[in-house]
């Protein structure tokens, strides 16, 4: 069975916003959320917005004990957060960061 998110898409979408701000000079903004990958590979899909350099999917992998119905939503939140900040730092540099995500 493929891994659910543990809380709302919606909901996700907002709560990492309200987190989001100014990232590497830029404004990132998270548009949509949701899940892809596989059950054994799972993935939390994003489409997020960036001033100035447009609209990116990306998809962090993840680990499937981390979706689990009963994980704690505010620590999955601050891990999708860094992915997200980390992502955007490194994905000129480091070829697996850059695979999280493309521009659209």
């Amino acid at each position: 069975m493929a891994a659910e998110l543990p809380l709302p898409a919606d909901e996700l979408a907002r709560r990492l916003n309200e987190a989001l701000g100014r990232v590497g000079g830029v404004r990132m903004r998270v548009v949509s959320a949701g899940m892809g990958g596989t059950s054994d590979e799972p993935a939390v899909r994003f489409r997020v917005s960036v001033a100035e350099a447009g609209m990116w999917d990306v998809a962090v992998p993840m680990d499937p004990l981390d979706l689990e119905p009963g994980v704690n939503t505010s620590a999955l939140v601050a891990v999708l957060h860094a992915n997200l900040l980390e992502w955007w730092d490194l994905k000129d540099r480091e070829a697996r960061i850059a695979r999280w995500g493309r521009a659209v």
